[in-house]
């Protein structure tokens, strides 16, 4: 069994048209504009994303707020008062433990922003 082959094709055929040059470099230099002015931002963004800077902020502010509402109005009886230190170490720990969660969320936020940009 014989097939019949058609001629090929010609070059000018499968040549870019003029438009399509034209296209091509427009993106081109859009491509290469984004490049050089996000590139470098998207970059420290994503360095960002990977500390854990915002875990400790977060844990810092958890703990400072906590201590200063828990001793704010401190007496003579509540020094004295034998559970007060536990229910402090139980409050505290639990608002460090909200601090550690919303730090990796703030973290994985970060992340999902740079690969949404990018």
């Amino acid at each position: 069994m014989s097939f019949i082959f058609g001629n090929k094709p010609k070059k000018q055929e499968y040549e870019p048209s003029a438009d399509e040059k034209t296209s091509a470099s427009v993106a081109l230099a859009s491509y290469q504009d984004f490049k050089s002015k996000y590139d470098p931002m998207l970059q420290d963004m994503r360095d960002k994303s990977r500390s854990d800077d915002p875990t400790k902020i977060l844990r810092g502010r958890a703990n400072a707020d906590t201590m200063q509402a828990l001793t704010g109005e401190t007496s003579y009886q509540n020094t004295q008062a034998t559970n007060r230190s536990a229910e402090m170490a139980q409050g505290l720990q639990g608002q460090l433990g909200i601090a550690n969660q919303s730090g990796k969320d703030v973290q994985d936020k970060m992340g999902t922003n740079v690969l949404g940009v990018a």
